[in-house]
């Protein structure tokens, strides 16, 4: 506040005159009197400082605005919530297939036994013979020579990229022996390649892996970060890891996060993936869930991750679900799984045999390729799961579904 400012001068004067008395005598004249001293001015009072304005408070950033998507994550689960009832293919053949055709199942080193019920059935729905070759997943070749001695009119494989098998596969065309594959990503091109069927391929499984990490993202309120332990060697798996890697980016790119553990089919035969699984998580306390690409890669993980005082740490979830994890979701171990149908599989390439054996073309197989895939995502459905072996073969009644269309049985 200004303070008003007063000057006040005072000007006193006297003069005193004296007055003069005359007579011929000098008198000295009184001497005047000094003026009084003039007062002096009073100082002006200092102005008081101007009070400084309040600082105003600094306003508030806006808050950034989530571009979490749980919605969309939603809604890409949703997709995969129940087990389908029918088969996908829906065109009869035209005529009944022939009879004693041998068909050579190349069974992998890695889980490839659970395909076996599927072969044994469907053939023998056909009145045809099975031969089953155990082969390693990258030393196919003396399978095929095996295949090739007995005789076989059609040859099945999984996992393997042709280009470890071309010089077999190469004869195979030759000698018109078609070969069906699944779990690879390499597309059917029949008299162009030789393959004549690819289901669960890479566009598959891609989606499979989205929907999977989908759900993690669901489950998790969008703070997930999932670590994926993986074997990249597979071409099929790094299409589930960039299934995986899609659903984050589109759902949750901020507030989520996911990362890779890559082992070696090696390490995996050997037992050392518990502990490189361990040491990831040691490593890094912000892990939420471990995420498997397949089933062989998580037999035993939760006891191990148990033993060491981890498993309450993170969650436990996977792509393609067998007994040994149905059990652990049973007890409480591990959280939920995307199953794997590898008995209909088996039925699949056998009805794309059966399709070639009466010279038909096989219309549907692009869109059969799309496996029927569900999570298991409670105590219930894996009770389910374990009552029918342990793994979910496919759809109820799928075995007559499959012999209507071909017109047997």
């Amino acid at each position: 506040m200004k303070r008003t400012q007063r000057a006040i001068a005072a000007l006193i004067s006297v003069s005193l005159v004296a007055a003069a008395c005359g007579g011929d005598d000098d008198t000295a004249d009184a001497p005047a009197e000094e003026p009084a001293a003039e007062a002096p001015a009073e100082e002006p009072a200092a102005e008081a400082p101007a009070e400084e304005p309040a600082a105003e408070a600094p306003a508030e950033e806006p808050a950034a605005e989530s571009t979490t998507d749980l919605a969309g994550a939603e809604a890409a689960v949703a997709a995969y919530a129940d087990p389908a009832t029918e088969i996908g293919p829906t065109i009869p053949l035209e005529s009944v297939p022939p009879t004693g055709k041998t068909v050579a199942w190349l069974a992998c080193d890695v889980t490839c036994e659970a395909f076996n019920p599927g072969f044994e059935a469907a053939t023998e729905a056909l009145g045809w013979n099975l031969e089953i070759i155990g082969i390693g997943s990258f030393g196919p070749a003396e399978g095929f020579q095996q295949a090739f001695d007995l005789g076989a009119d059609y040859i099945a494989i999984t996992g393997t990229p042709p280009a470890l098998y071309q010089d077999q596969l190469d004869y195979a065309m030759e000698n018109d022996i078609p070969v069906m594959s699944c779990y690879e990503v390499t597309l059917p091109e029949q008299a162009g390649n030789g393959i004549y069927t690819q289901c669960g391929d890479g566009v598959a499984v891609e989606a499979a892996g989205h929907a999977l990490s989908s759900k993690v993202i669901v489950e998790s309120g969008g703070t997930a970060h999932e670590l994926m332990v993986n074997i990249p060697d597979f071409p099929v798996l790094v299409s589930e890891a960039e299934g995986a890697a899609r659903a984050y980016a589109e759902f949750c790119p901020d507030d989520c996060q996911f990362s890779e553990l890559n082992v070696t089919l090696d390490q995996l035969m050997a037992g050392e993936v518990g502990g490189a699984v361990i040491s990831a998580i040691q490593q890094d306390e912000s892990i939420t869930h471990v995420r498997f690409a397949f089933d062989a890669m998580a037999v035993g993980m939760a006891g191990i991750l148990e033993d060491a005082g981890l498993l309450d740490q993170v969650t436990l979830v996977g792509q393609d679900l067998s007994a040994p994890i149905a059990q652990d979701i049973v007890d409480g171990k591990q959280a939920f799984w995307t199953t794997n149908p590898v008995v209909y599989a088996s039925w699949l390439m056998v009805d794309a045999m059966a399709r070639h054996s009466v010279g038909q073309d096989n219309p549907e197989e692009r869109s059969n390729a799309n496996l029927p895939v569900y999570f298991v995502d409670s105590v219930e459905r894996a009770e389910a799961v374990l009552a029918t072996g342990g793994d979910w073969p496919g759809p109820e009644g799928m075995e007559e579904q499959f012999a209507a269309l071909w017109g047997v049985g």
